[in-house]
């Protein structure tokens, strides 16, 4: 859960002024094995921490999104529309949308997350440009869901970031932006919003994987690497990608190394 978004403390300290940055409250207590910078990526920042505190509140003017990393733990939410007693599992999902304030006591104080703040309107400009109807548009808070592909996205864009991002930073803007669509198609209250991951990629979606794999011609970069930068696990990309293009990955790309 956000520790420095929150105020994070042994008490929980009530009404907060919202921030934009991971680093603006830390307490000692909280231990920061990776952070990206506002700026290092356009409209999020990263965040891979821990801490053993048996309480804490938080409250943001961005949405937020964690992936939880440990055993199961019992938690009291104390605000919300899922306040109560709650259990949170290995890669369960919580999404917090701007300007949600909870309010939580753990029976079990280890906690490990993988964090990413997003600005709303990042968000926004992500989803229109997958074509989604923003305008109306509410999001729903939401504790400890399972999220595979949330879970997947955030996972593979630390993992690029603690690599040292080495297809550049454009493979991690790309995984932000189609998580940014996924939690709009996941999050949401219009039902109606159809998943870009349903069905064959999109013309978009090809052209981004045709100028990844030009950019990075002379690297050693497969299934996995072209996958993760589009958004999906290996096995379904490579169903996907034969089913919108007829081709298989490896063909596809020896295509284009041979121009």
């Amino acid at each position: 859960m956000s520790a420095e978004e929150s105020g994070i403390g042994r008490e929980p300290i009530g009404t907060i002024v919202p921030t934009r940055s991971w680093r603006e409250v830390v307490p000692n207590e909280v231990k920061f094995y990776a952070i990206s910078d506002w700026g290092f990526w356009d409209g999020v920042q990263l965040v891979h921490m821990a801490h053993a505190l048996p309480s804490f509140s938080l409250s943001s003017n961005v949405h937020t999104l964690f992936v939880y990393r440990g055993a199961p733990i019992r938690y009291r939410l104390k605000g919300g529309a899922e306040a109560g007693d709650v259990v949170i599992y290995p890669d369960s999902v919580s999404f917090i949308p701007a300007d949600t304030p909870y309010e939580v006591e753990a029976d079990d104080l280890t906690h490990e997350d993988i964090g990413l703040k997003i600005l709303p309107e990042f968000m926004e400009s992500a989803a229109r440009e997958a074509g989604i109807e923003v305008d109306g548009f509410e999001f729903q808070a939401t504790f400890s869901r399972s999220d595979a592909r949330g879970a997947e996205i955030l996972k593979m864009l630390l993992e690029d970031f603690e690599m040292g991002c080495p297809y550049g930073r454009e493979f991690g803007q790309s995984l932000a932006r189609k998580l940014a669509v996924h939690v709009y198609s996941t999050y949401g209250n219009n039902q109606s919003v159809r998943s870009e991951h349903a069905g064959p990629l999109s013309a978009r979606a090809l052209r981004e994987i045709e100028h990844f794999v030009k950019a990075n011609i002379g690297e050693k970069i497969g299934l996995a690497e072209v996958s993760g930068m589009a958004g999906y696990s290996s096995s379904h990309f490579h169903r996907i990608f034969k089913e919108s293009t007829g081709l298989r990955l490896h063909d596809y790309m020896m295509r284009i190394r041979l121009g």
